[in-house]
């Protein structure tokens, strides 16, 4: 719904930092690997978008993010396109197709009775940013469109595959992205390699559907080790 991008200051980090990749609604996995990284209050904790939709829990994770926003300011969290959508279709509730996608979703508790959107799911989700920049990365949910001002494009932000960054805008940041679910030896890989682009989705909400996917991502950011829960929903 919200056409800008929306950009504020990442403090410095009294603790680690960490990114994760997409958790559609993976509540009980997520909390795991929480516990597997022994989070702490001081530790930043970034997620890089589809927080919502396809798993079982879209509910408890948005709850578990909110908060985490309210009583800790080291909870920062991006749009990604399932989020970017839902916000989409909150004035076509009475369409088939919105209808379809917040029935599959089990998404039907951020709308009260009038079908109006709660007002904590609204002001969390469309205040979400595109990207964050970091000292040394750049965190977005899909990536950069370079055939014009990246930091312009907003769809390529929530959509775009394939994606290889530009030093020309990056210089020597990493760039830390999800949408695309890989293998974990893929992401392994990268980190080896010290690959300019490393993507940490592994596709968890996919535990049973493609061999190879199924597990929740976590990355350090200042030590680059890699981090996974396999889904347990």
């Amino acid at each position: 719904m919200d056409s800008q991008q929306i950009t504020y200051e990442i403090p410095p980090s009294k603790g680690r930092r960490f990114a994760f990749g997409d958790i559609h609604g993976c509540f009980k996995t997520l909390l795991a690997l929480l516990n597997k990284i022994k989070a702490t209050d001081d530790d930043q904790l970034f997620f890089l978008g589809d927080m919502i939709d396809r798993g079982k829990h879209s509910e408890l994770v948005l709850d578990f993010l909110i908060h985490g926003q309210e009583i800790n300011k080291n909870v920062f969290c991006l749009r990604g396109n399932h989020e970017h959508y839902l916000l989409n279709i909150i004035d076509k509730l009475d369409e088939e197709e919105p209808q379809i996608f917040v029935s599959k979703n089990n998404l039907h508790f951020i709308f009260d009775r009038h079908k109006t959107m709660k007002k904590k799911y609204f002001d969390f989700l469309n205040t979400l940013p595109y990207y964050f920049e970091l000292p040394n990365q750049f965190l977005v949910h899909a990536g950069f469109d370079f055939t014009s001002n990246p930091f312009k494009n907003l769809d390529a932000m929530i959509t775009m595959r394939d994606f290889k960054s530009n030093p020309k805008y990056f210089g020597d940041k990493r760039v830390i992205i999800g949408h695309t679910p890989i293998v974990l030896s893929e992401i392994e890989n990268s980190v080896q390699k010290n690959a300019t682009v490393i993507n940490i989705d592994n596709g968890c909400v996919f535990a049973e559907r493609f061999p190879g996917k199924g597990h929740l991502v976590c990355i350090d950011l200042d030590t680059y080790k890699v981090y996974y829960q396999k889904n347990i929903e």
